[in-house]
């Protein structure tokens, strides 16, 4: 599978993330604590993957291009070593990290649309990460 499926792979299970979380939070808010205790525990599931997912951003940065790019202004970000892309992507990655420990936070306090619109504040971060690392063809 080319690795660029493999990132919209990425993009639906963290849209799909965000919808279970969220019918979770809006049954809870009903009223239902097995709903809470599951969110809770979705949530922190999701942290283990945004805290890998953020160390993947770390190595990407890490291995940011030096003197064997080849790139010119014409060439792909990941080829030139001045690309904003670079730093980036590991913000987005912390910004998405944070926002999912906070989330699951929030539920646990019930404080449960502040936890969908962070869990949504995630989801866009992870989205926007996959995005940028369209252009990396070998897969992380």
């Amino acid at each position: 599978m080319p690795a660029h499926w493999q990132r919209m792979d990425l993009i639906a299970v963290c849209l799909l993330a965000l919808l279970g979380f969220g019918a979770l939070a809006v049954s809870a808010r009903r009223g239902s604590p097995m709903a809470q205790s599951t969110g809770v525990l979705v949530g922190c599931l999701l942290s283990l993957f945004a805290t890998y997912g953020m160390l993947i951003a770390l190595v990407v940065d890490a291995l940011r291009c030096d003197d064997t790019c080849s790139g010119g202004e014409d060439a792909d970000w990941s080829q030139r070593a001045d690309a904003w892309q670079w730093s980036v992507q590991f913000a987005l990655a912390i910004a998405g990290l944070v926002a999912v420990i906070a989330a699951t936070i929030l539920i646990a306090r019930r404080k449960y649309r502040s936890a969908i619109a962070t869990m949504a504040v995630a989801a866009m971060c992870w989205c926007a990460w996959a995005a940028i690392l369209m252009p990396f063809d070998n897969g992380l």
